[in-house]
């Protein structure tokens, strides 16, 4: 099974409806969504901006996002950098960590670490996709790999639990 890292839409995990600790996600849990909370948990953001980096040294400096959202400023102005909805939540939350680079660079070493770290041997690795073996991996990954089937994998979840 091939686990894709990179995730559209990240507000909805640290900042919207999924996450109850900033407050966001009540409203999903309320209405039976499945949710979870961010409270002690860490959070580690792969991002190509470096302006990430900018605003979370900013808040962990001064507490400056935090203060601009309390004085409802607008962050674009007050930090003079193309602010993303996202940065905000990621850069207030304590246990957050932003790793500046390019997905494809970074995802290989952190998941190699884990797996080495966890005793887990890996059978594959990928590269980054402006090489060569990067470009021939994603297409051997569209020609062969197929969605996973969540039914099926709950099904077999399901046969291996105990009675």
């Amino acid at each position: 099974m091939i686990i894709e890292s990179g995730v559209a839409l990240t507000q909805e995990i640290h900042d919207g409806p999924f996450e109850t600790y900033a407050g966001h996600g009540l409203w999903s849990h309320w209405q039976g969504h499945l949710s979870y909370s961010l409270a002690g948990k860490s959070l580690i953001r792969l991002d190509l901006d470096p302006n990430l980096g900018r605003v979370w040294e900013l808040e962990r400096a001064s507490g400056a996002v935090q203060q601009a959202v309390a004085d409802g400023l607008s962050k674009t102005k007050t930090f003079h950098v193309p602010f993303r909805m996202e940065m905000s939540g990621f850069a207030r939350h304590e246990g957050s960590l932003p790793l500046i680079g390019e997905l494809g660079r970074l995802w290989p070493l952190l998941a190699s670490s884990c797996a080495e770290a966890l005793g887990v041997p890996l059978r594959f690795l990928s590269y980054p996709q402006e090489t060569l073996p990067g470009q021939a991996m994603r297409d051997a990954i569209v020609r062969e790999v197929k969605p996973v089937n969540r039914a099926r994998i709950l099904s077999a979840l399901t046969l291996l639990s105990p009675a």
